[in-house]
């Protein structure tokens, strides 16, 4: 009984991966991004949480890789400026899919990099 009401009231954990491999998956599941943090129901909850996480994991494993291989930082892809927060280049990757429709097919974390390139530049 307990398994079942476990089963019952956790969040789909495939949901948000269903159409996570391409950006307009992305784009379609991170929607949550936009809404009232404190009114999410539990699968909402459990994909703002999964995009964030995405974000933040994507923004840190560039970064690390390019401090690793000692990229200057002019040369490194974005230079996301302090004081913006995981939930702002969330929505930074986002409109940069709503404005690029013929590039949704793309791998997300590809849609990402330009979203970030394009919104952070690296100063020259």
């Amino acid at each position: 009984m307990l398994l079942i009401l476990f089963a019952v009231l956790t969040p789909n954990a495939q949901e948000p991966t269903q159409d996570f491999n391409t950006a307009r998956g992305f784009y379609d599941k991170c929607d949550v991004v936009d809404k009232n943090g404190s009114k999410l129901n539990a699968n909402e909850s459990f994909r703002n949480g999964f995009c964030l996480g995405f974000a933040v994991g994507f923004t840190r494993g560039f970064s690390s890789g390019e401090m690793y291989h000692s990229v200057k930082m002019s040369d490194r892809l974005y230079c996301i400026p302090e004081g913006v927060n995981n939930q702002q280049v969330l929505r930074v990757i986002r409109k940069w899919i709503a404005d690029h429709p013929e590039s949704t097919h793309n791998a997300p974390e590809t849609e990402a990099a330009a979203a970030l390139h394009n919104a952070f530049p690296c100063a020259k």
